[in-house]
């Protein structure tokens, strides 16, 4: 019976452990798909900034041409 209590209390040690494992995944997970959304509208924000900048400019050379 002795080692049956030790085995019980094991796998009850084991079961909490991978379940705080889970926990922690988890919370990294949500973290990381977090930034990157907030990257990719970073980088969304600068690509259009960018678009906008490229057609005022390529307006100003075509005004500087005429």
């Amino acid at each position: 019976m002795e080692v049956n209590k030790k085995r019980e209390a094991e796998l009850q040690r084991l079961k909490r452990e991978l379940e705080e494992s889970s926990v922690q995944s988890e919370a990294l997970s949500a973290a990381l798909r977090k930034r990157h959304s907030e990257l990719v509208a970073e980088l969304s924000e600068q690509c259009e900034a960018l678009q906008r900048t490229r057609a005022k400019l390529e307006k100003d050379k075509q005004n500087l041409r005429m």
